[in-house]
């Protein structure tokens, strides 16, 4: 799919991130083409990656975010575009979603790390592949169910 073709195709809705830096109550970010998280068989849309839940950007991560020092949540509400499981292998587990344009995040939580050793026992598996889906599956009502007591909230 060409770069043209990429837009909002669903209504505003909450999203989510989680990242190990800590940005401050609120930050700014420009859609991007790499990261360090971004496959090299991804399409090379410039983008910011978001969850429809918490708990998604967990199992996106899995064992990446056991090597985050910190776990910084950031939310934001917008339009988005919902990826195709052949550009993204687990977007449907994890609710992956993608801002296309510049976007304010506001940050929503930082996991303490009491709370973070509850959810990272859950997270020892890899991801962006599709024999990870069976584990990301596995794992994810354990990691729903630690968000919910963490949060007070819908993971």
């Amino acid at each position: 799919m060409s770069k043209a073709n990429y837009y909002h195709n669903q209504p505003a809705k909450t999203l989510y991130h989680l990242t190990e830096h800590d940005y401050g109550d609120e930050t700014f970010w420009h859609p991007k083409t790499n990261g360090i998280h971004i496959t090299s068989w991804e399409p090379d849309t410039p983008r910011i990656c978001f969850s429809l839940s918490v708990t998604g950007c967990f199992l996106a991560l899995g064992n990446i975010a056991t090597q985050y020092k910190n776990w910084h949540l950031y939310s934001t509400f917008g339009s988005y575009y919902q990826p195709t499981t052949l550009e993204v292998v687990d977007s449907e587990i994890c609710k992956e979603v993608w801002r296309l344009e510049p976007t304010l995040l506001i940050k929503k939580h930082f996991f303490s790390y009491q709370e973070k050793e509850l959810i990272q026992n859950n997270l020892y598996f890899t991801v962006g592949n599709s024999t990870s889906l069976k584990y990301q599956l596995k794992f994810k009502s354990r990691i729903e169910k630690h968000v919910r007591n963490i949060l007070n909230d819908k993971p």
